[in-house]
């Protein structure tokens, strides 16, 4: 597997922006610097699990450890990690209804929502941010701040309308 893309972060994002500087450099390189901009030490469970929620968007917590079980690190580690990463948005935890809580990498300034399938439970990303902006309620006293909006859309993917399973 190819572990190096093309381009440089942008800002403290995480984010792979091509059109910036074409150099090449490796994905544990520059969680890295993008760790220590966030305070964080870097370590290697940190490292494992960005690359497993970069590589798996939409993804559980089981999962990860899952994945990582047979590099020796256990569900403990696993979820503190998560946790950790959130806590400097980094990774950025998503809660559908009845389901359990799901991670994807936090992108400064985009507050992109999602889709999900009643049937089969993936996840779809979806720009319908502008409206949902605009009708952000204002809070009726002082003691509340809103810092974010997160909303999921419910519904049937077009695989499973019309039959073709999702493997």
């Amino acid at each position: 597997m190819d572990r190096t893309f093309r381009g440089v972060l942008r800002g403290n994002s995480g984010v792979v922006d091509t059109e910036e500087q074409p150099a090449i450099v490796s994905a544990d390189e520059q969680w890295r610097r993008v760790l220590r901009e966030r305070g964080l030490r870097v370590t290697r469970p940190r490292l494992r699990v960005l690359n497993v929620v970069a590589r798996h968007p939409h993804v559980d917590a089981g999962h990860v450890a899952r994945m990582l079980k047979s590099q020796g690190m256990s569900r403990q580690t696993v979820y503190g990690n998560l946790d950790a990463l959130v806590s400097v948005d980094l990774l950025r935890r998503i809660e559908p209804a009845n389901s359990p809580a799901l991670y994807e990498l936090r992108v400064d300034g985009d507050d992109h929502h999602h889709l999900m399938c009643r049937e089969c439970r993936r996840v779809f990303d979806t720009d319908l941010t502008t409206d949902v902006r605009r009708r952000v309620p204002e809070p009726e006293d002082d003691d509340f701040d809103i810092d974010g909006v997160d909303v999921f859309f419910w519904g049937v993917c077009r695989d499973c309308r019309t039959g073709n399973q999702h493997v």
